[in-house]
């Protein structure tokens, strides 16, 4: 079978297929990549001089149906191009916003999600938005959804059940304003916790009478009692 015959058969195979027949997930983009493939599978000489194409250019987002597709850059064997990363979403979930294509968790804008992209509290419940979609959500008081453990900014730390929306200052810059949601264990900011430095997204610990409690941007994320010692000012733990 001659070279042409088998190029001509991998570029037109399906060709014949309308675009409303085709899966969501294939991007109907014919480039160099493909010849690459078949070159190298004919083992030719021409192979080794293949450069991939790009199939997209970067910020390039779009929904393909319920496909989110963000133009990526990939690193081949034959050096880099741009090509479409695929997330599939469930039925009419796909949203693009600034920064690209992504799954919202409903098709319509989540009403606690009103600051658009900040974290939200609805109830005991925590909300991750986007672009007034909610992306996640996460129930303090009974940590659930079930066997999901929660990953906040203290990660491997037990959630409390109460819900926390707040602002932080960037630690290397407190000019700099971040939105952050966390489960915290009591559901009002403490003075021991109040007024204490950010140096890092990490939880701090202090002396609240003789309970240690271990603190983030003013709350308690947990309070543990110094039974036959004392708490430690300026470590903020039991002896």
């Amino acid at each position: 079978m001659g070279l042409r015959l088998l190029l001509n058969r991998a570029f037109h195979r399906k060709s014949w297929h309308p675009l409303g027949q085709r899966s969501v997930n294939s991007v109907p983009r014919l480039h160099a990549r493909r010849l690459c493939v078949v070159l190298a599978a004919l083992a030719s000489p021409l192979a080794g001089g293949c450069v991939h194409g790009d199939d997209c250019q970067i910020p390039e987002a779009r929904c393909d149906g319920d496909v989110a597709l963000n133009c990526t850059s990939v690193e081949g064997s034959n050096g880099h191009y741009r090509t479409w990363g695929e997330v599939s979403c469930s039925a009419n979930s796909c949203k693009v916003d600034e920064q690209g294509a992504f799954c919202a968790l409903a098709p319509a804008p989540d009403p606690a999600c009103s600051d658009a992209s900040a974290p939200a509290c609805d109830g005991s419940v925590l909300i991750e938005c986007r672009a007034g979609y909610a992306l996640s959500k996460y129930d303090c008081s009974s940590a659930t959804p079930p066997g999901q453990p929660y990953e906040g900014p203290w990660i491997g730390n037990p959630a409390g059940p109460f819900c926390v929306a707040t602002i932080q200052g960037h630690p290397a810059d407190p000019s700099i304003e971040i939105p952050v949601g966390f489960c915290a264990a009591e559901a009002e900011s403490v003075a021991p916790c109040k007024g204490m430095s950010m140096r890092s997204f990490d939880p701090e610990w202090a002396c609240s009478g003789n309970d240690s409690v271990e603190c983030w941007d003013g709350y308690v994320l947990n309070r543990t009692r110094c039974e036959s010692t004392s708490c430690e000012i300026g470590s903020g733990k039991c002896l």
